[in-house]
């Protein structure tokens, strides 16, 4: 899949689904029950140990059709190893000059943290493809990226009071209910209990929490 493609894909769907879990087995079940639920994407954050073979496997058993990317990534070294297997897009909490340059060189889709208008302007100058704004819930959400935003002519502001949010700056999503032109919400995938046959089960929420 080409950058670009990978690009249209996720604007298309609207939605990041991002996944933690305590285990790469856990991990590897949540995503599996978010392609079944109709979202072809999904985002394994390093913090799951073993993370990158869970990228791997689901590189090869979900199919061309399922959207594979690495989130927390906070280095040249791991996005290297992300794309090595097999991941589509790379996702990173803050601004890091040198691995959004390997992405760009590797031809992969770089998604960049950014708080401030100064971060964002620097993180778009440098070839990040998308701007995760983060940790807007901290400093007001829906209502705070809105004046990040405006750095942009391109983008508008959505009035989505959700806390975490992936900017794209150029092209609509088509909702009309809320007219969502340039943001988008992650949600956390987390393996949880069910009921004491000792079984898993995968719920979402709003990502509330620090993610990447």
């Amino acid at each position: 899949m080409t950058k670009e493609q990978a690009a249209s894909r996720i604007v298309e769907i609207g939605i990041v689904p991002v996944v933690r879990a305590s285990s790469a087995e856990y991990a590897i079940q949540a995503a599996e029950a978010v392609c079944r639920g109709g979202i072809p994407i999904v985002e394994m954050t390093m913090t799951v140990p073993g993370a990158i073979e869970a990228i791997s496997h689901l590189v090869k058993s979900a199919g061309a059709g399922v959207l594979i990317g690495a989130g927390t990534v906070l280095d040249a070294e791991t996005a290297q190893r992300c794309v090595d297997a097999g991941a589509e897009f790379i996702v990173s909490p803050g601004f890091d000059l040198e691995t959004v340059t390997l992405v760009k060189r590797l031809g992969k889709l770089m998604i960049a943290g950014a708080l401030t208008p100064t971060e964002v302007i620097l993180a778009w100058k440098t070839g990040s493809d998308f701007v995760k704004i983060f940790p807007c819930g901290a400093v007001g959400g829906a209502k705070y990226i809105k004046a990040p935003i405006q750095v942009r002519k391109k983008a508008r502001p959505t009035h989505d009071e959700l806390d975490a949010l992936r900017v794209n700056s150029n092209r609509s999503r088509g909702d009309r209910s809320h007219e969502v032109q340039s943001v988008w919400c992650a949600y956390t995938c987390h393996v949880v209990p069910a009921g004491t046959s000792g079984q898993r089960s995968i719920s979402a929420k709003r990502d509330h929490e620090p993610s990447g």
